[in-house]
């Protein structure tokens, strides 16, 4: 019985080391995902395009003359810092994310900006008002549904694509608006 045991521990250390010396490093090989098949939708971006700039038609009143005007020669300071961000409308698909890295920019980021301007009084009693937009650069950016169907994805023909649209703030613009003062 002794014996019996004593050649089955030494079989089995022969067959572990004997195992381990045919196992193969992994080294440098690269281990590929594998797709088990199956079936599911997804969004994903088709394209990207820039629009060129887009005013915002949203003016800000920053800085103005008493009403019944000022004095020639004067200056209309307007120095406001304020909070401008980027930003997207439209029907999103994809993840904020996955639009962001399409645009090459976070369309969610936030960050504070001095919108300044001077105007001059051009006579007395001269009403003068300085109002602030913002600029942006404009992108379309097209979405559209596929169908993962084992191991290959395929635009949905029955969906039609979506656009939604990305804008990165670039600038202030300003505008003066002038008439008499008050009477």
């Amino acid at each position: 019985m002794k014996r019996l045991l004593a050649l089955l521990v030494g079989l089995l250390i022969v067959g572990t080391t004997a195992g381990i010396a045919g196992a193969q490093p992994i080294g440098n090989r690269q281990i590929k995902p594998q797709d088990a098949g199956g079936y599911w939708t997804v969004w994903k971006v088709e394209s990207v395009s820039y629009l060129g700039e887009y005013f915002d038609p949203s003016l800000t009143s920053c800085a103005s003359t008493a009403p019944e005007g000022g004095v020639a020669g004067d200056y209309v300071v307007c120095r406001n810092t304020v909070i401008v961000s980027n930003r997207y409308y439209g029907e999103l698909k994809v993840s904020i994310d996955t639009l962001s890295a399409s645009v090459g920019f976070d369309v969610t980021q936030s960050f504070s900006q001095t919108a300044g301007y001077n105007a001059i009084v051009q006579y007395d009693g001269q009403y003068v008002e300085i109002f602030y937009g913002n600029v942006y650069d404009k992108y379309k950016v097209i979405q559209r549904l596929y169908e993962h169907i084992d191991g290959r994805d395929y635009p949905v023909s029955y969906v039609n694509p979506v656009p939604v649209y990305a804008l990165k703030w670039k600038r202030f613009y300003y505008y003066v608006y002038r008439r008499d003062g008050a009477s």
